[in-house]
């Protein structure tokens, strides 16, 4: 996997320890006992269920901790306008997930100009990932796989534009990309992944 700065460089928004790790640690304690449905998949003018293509935990956290992730997520707005260079009026309330072992989303935008498409997905400009626990082979609330790939990195280089590269995740790591790029999360082979994850409009 590839450090987060790599990705800086190459026009992604990053943000370290944008949760602290106090908070992290409680997020995690409150999605373990949370409820869940599987997350959809937006086809149309609905949301589906392939598990195919997609099988992921949505989960139901409290008013208070969900309110104040969208506040927090609403804070930076004016600094993702700034750097990708395009007016945002606001985020949609975060979702809380997480991926089991074998669990994965497969390659995918997070919006398309599709007529039929929800009208909510396709004003997305910026999608953000807040990551709640890290990706490493040791530790009790860690996990391994699951990478969150890009692709389109490179997209003037026959040769790199479909190779797809891996996000090494760190504990509160926000990372912030257009909505149009593609990506994918790997399989998770060991321990739960859990992240948060919401889009700008």
């Amino acid at each position: 996997m590839i450090a987060a700065d790599f990705f800086a460089r190459l026009g992604l928004f990053v943000v370290p320890n944008f949760l602290s790790q106090d908070i992290c640690a409680k997020l995690r304690s409150s999605l373990a006992s949370a409820d869940w449905k599987p997350a959809p998949v937006a086809e149309g003018s609905q949301d589906t269920y392939d598990e195919e293509y997609r099988k992921t935990k949505q989960h139901t956290i409290d008013n208070a901790s969900k309110n104040e992730m969208h506040v927090r997520l609403l804070s930076i707005r004016a600094q993702l306008e700034s750097h990708f260079r395009t007016p945002l009026s606001g985020c949609q309330a975060p979702k809380f997930l997480s991926y089991s072992v074998g669990e994965f989303f497969r390659a995918h935008a997070d919006t398309a100009d599709d007529m039929d498409l929800q009208e909510e997905i396709k004003a997305r400009k910026v999608s953000a990932v807040v990551f709640i626990n890290r990706n490493s082979h040791e530790g009790p609330e860690t996990y391994s796989g699951g990478a969150l790939v890009f692709y389109d990195l490179f997209p003037e280089d026959p040769q790199l534009r479909s190779r797809g590269f891996p996000l090494q995740p760190e504990e509160g790591l926000l990372i912030a990309f257009p909505s149009r790029m593609m990506h994918e999360v790997e399989p998770v082979t060991r321990g739960k992944r859990y992240s948060i994850v919401t889009w700008y409009s």
